[in-house]
């Protein structure tokens, strides 16, 4: 049975996402910055506040941590998966290849623990080189790293973000760190199949 949390916050205003009944909760909870061993103190501070929407990312290098947490939540009744909004973004270095970033959501819903994400992001929009095989990516990419934007690569990766909309596993997809015109150039697609729900946010 689920408990009430003494001294949540009052429930947290949404958004709609798209022609769905689905909404995303104004306020989220980023997880950015976070080092492992802090991981479980902040959720649980975080789930205790009121907070039910959490920013996750490969690249932060800790969804294992965020994952055995809100899976312990859940085990110990706080919340339910469905009050939860997860989020989680495509890493930059595998947003070029199909495989690579299903690989990389299947990893992601590995270590979060769970059967879908609410919102999968294209992190970056624009191809990065992959890092050398132990060598640890950092945040944000420092700019050798970085090789260009191409609308192309860019509608290419989209497609592959629609068929994974398409399995269930990702519930809405959108694009972070897009700059407003090329944003306006990619939503003029006429082949959209699936329309960004959020952008362009980091």
């Amino acid at each position: 049975m689920k408990r009430t949390l003494p001294g949540a916050a009052a429930a947290v205003p949404a958004l709609p996402l798209g022609p769905s009944a689905d909404q995303m909760p104004q306020i989220g909870f980023g997880t950015w910055g976070l080092q492992p061993q802090e991981v479980s103190t902040a959720i649980r501070a975080a789930v205790a506040a009121g907070y039910r929407s959490f920013d996750c990312a490969p690249v932060y290098q800790n969804e294992r941590q965020v994952g055995e947490t809100l899976s312990a939540l859940i085990a110990e009744g706080v919340v339910t998966r469905s009050e939860l909004f997860i989020t989680s973004k495509v890493p930059p270095a595998d947003a070029c290849s199909r495989h690579r970033t299903e690989r990389a959501l299947r990893q992601s819903l590995h270590d979060l623990r769970t059967g879908y994400v609410d919102l999968y992001l294209i992190h970056w929009p624009f191809c990065v080189r992959s890092p050398e095989p132990g060598r640890p990516r950092p945040w944000p990419l420092p700019l050798e790293d970085q090789l260009g934007y191409s609308a192309e690569q860019l509608r290419e990766e989209w497609r592959t973000i629609e068929a994974l909309v398409a399995t269930r596993a990702v519930r809405h997809a959108g694009l972070a760190n897009i700059g407003e015109r090329r944003l306006a150039k990619f939503l003029a697609s006429p082949d959209l199949a699936v329309r960004p729900a959020v952008g362009p946010g980091g």
